[in-house]
């Protein structure tokens, strides 16, 4: 497992959204591919061939794969930050990691979801980022990586 850094952390929600808009995107093109081309004004026009409507049918099969390959890395991504917040053992620290990177929450927020002042949250933050690359090392160590 790599190490998460406290960039990626901050990146979660963006990352998110990015897999959302790609989601839709996919989604998109699969209705324009599928259904969409028989209905569309081009294919009303008489100057457009057969072999034109291939085409384009062909360009958007491509592009829907390059955005397919995206998402998985993105979803990857995603996933490999979710798994190394789970594998912290303090439920405190994971809840206080979720709600600020996950949930996008302030830390005054943060520290009344969780029962803490802010000046808390902030030593509990680092401790948590402390924990989160001390339990990154360790499994690392264990598989020899």
């Amino acid at each position: 497992m790599r190490t998460i850094t406290q960039r990626e952390l901050q990146g979660y929600l963006a990352l998110k959204r990015e897999i959302s808009a790609q989601r839709q995107r996919v989604n998109a093109l699969e209705r324009q591919i599928s259904g969409g081309f028989a209905n569309s004004w081009w294919n009303n026009r008489r100057k457009r061939s057969g072999t034109a409507t291939d085409n384009l049918v062909a360009a958007k099969i491509g592009l829907e794969v390059g955005i397919i390959k995206n998402l998985e890395a993105l979803e990857e991504q995603a996933l490999g930050i979710e798994t190394a917040i789970q594998a912290i053992d303090d439920p405190v620290l994971r809840e206080l990691l979720r709600l600020r990177y996950f949930d996008g929450l302030g830390w005054d927020k943060l520290g009344s979801e969780i029962g803490y002042v802010s000046r808390q949250c902030l030593r509990l933050h680092r401790a948590a980022l402390d924990r989160l690359n001390h339990t990154q090392c360790a499994e690392a160590a264990e598989t020899g990586k």
